[in-house]
């Protein structure tokens, strides 16, 4: 019978059982808070799936489903069994440190909703989080966004409370990418604050990154978000921002970006 605790850790998770079962393990080791883990396995292959459900216990309950889900879409599924007041979003390649639901659930007994915690490369270099950038451009609108004690974070290792991301609509896509920094979006687009807090979190994997901590493939992704920043709410320097990444090291624009940063590009003349 699964466990009624106050918050619940949802890890998404497709071919990459070796870091699940890492991640898993320092989520057991260092936890002190009540919790209960809610694994979903997007369509794993057969050996990737009986490492994984292997996982199960009394602490943790795992989930398949039928196809292999974007993030979004994994959490928006996840969320119907998600059993506690609050949700952390954990990806399956995090480990945890020693007390990092306690401190985090420290801020939301001070009123917060939204708790990021500070994503690491196991090489040591912080991670260079783009849904900071384009968060921080909604609050130049808005007057809200990120605040708290680091610099950098992400949304693969958040804390929210579930009426947070119920209230924001969070079954609908902000943008199409599916990818975690659309959550933050959302979350920041309905007046949320996000909390960033100096509880690490460690990546296993750093072959998939640069040295400024990104993702190479992601950049083009990261685009779509920030042309979809200026068509939902005019905010266009996030998109130029992303245009000086992308230059300076060496990715192109699709074709659909060309065009749209033709127009903003157009729009920073003029004003």
């Amino acid at each position: 019978m699964r466990r009624m605790n106050e918050v619940t850790i949802l890890i998404l998770s497709h071919n990459r059982s070796w870091s699940l079962q890492q991640a898993v393990g320092a989520i057991r080791e260092w936890t002190r808070w009540p919790y209960h883990i809610v694994i979903q396995d997007h369509k794993s292959d057969p050996e990737h799936w009986a490492a994984v459900k292997d996982l199960e216990a009394d602490d943790c309950t795992v989930l398949r489903a039928n196809s292999f889900l974007s993030c979004n879409e994994g959490r928006r599924v996840g969320l119907d069994h998600v059993t506690g007041k609050y949700v952390v979003f954990l990806d399956d390649d995090i480990k945890v440190e020693h007390l990092w639901l306690t401190r985090m659930m420290r801020e939301m007994r001070n009123g917060v909703k939204v708790v990021c915690g500070q994503l690491v490369q196991n090489f040591g270099s912080s991670h260079m989080c783009w849904a900071r950038m384009l968060v921080n451009g909604v609050a130049q609108r808005m007057d809200y966004g990120f605040t708290g004690e680091c610099d950098f974070c992400g949304g693969g290792a958040t804390l929210y409370d579930v009426e947070v991301l119920r209230d924001t609509e969070y079954r609908k896509e902000f943008n199409g990418t599916g990818e975690d920094w659309d959550q933050i979006l959302q979350v920041a687009g309905a007046g949320h604050k996000i909390w960033c807090t100096d509880v690490n979190f460690y990546h296993f994997h750093q072959q998939d990154y640069d040295e400024y901590g990104t993702k190479r493939w992601r950049y083009t992704e990261i685009m779509d978000s920030a042309i979809a920043l200026w068509r939902c709410w005019g905010i266009k320097n996030v998109a130029l921002e992303c245009l000086a990444e992308m230059g300076a090291r060496g990715i192109p624009l699709q074709a659909e970006q060309k065009e749209a940063i033709a127009e903003i590009s157009g729009m920073a003349t003029e004003h």
